[in-house]
């Protein structure tokens, strides 16, 4: 029996394995740009436009933000970047 393959290439040329991720498969870069072209709620949106994965998470960032007087650890910052990640399964 051969075995399945199941991989994206991405943008880094990095092909990111879908049957067996690593965190080495892929760079930041993919997952920004796979977070800008998902768009949230399948493209369902009350505005004329849908939103992305990307600007949602950044609204996310913002609110955060400005409910935390003494600011945000870095860790809690990169948190609200990538809280969907895993809604970016192929990465686009």
């Amino acid at each position: 029996m051969t075995q399945a393959r199941a991989w994206v290439l991405l943008r880094s040329k990095r092909r990111f394995d879908l049957l067996n991720p690593t965190p080495l498969d892929w760079e930041l870069s993919d997952l920004a740009e796979g977070e800008a072209r998902t768009f949230r709620w399948g493209g369902s949106s009350v505005w004329d436009w849908p939103l992305s994965v990307a600007q949602h998470s950044l609204l996310t960032l913002e609110i955060h933000r400005a409910a935390a007087p003494t600011g945000l650890s870095t860790a809690l910052e990169l948190a609200n970047l990538v809280h969907d990640g895993a809604e970016l399964s192929t990465l686009r």
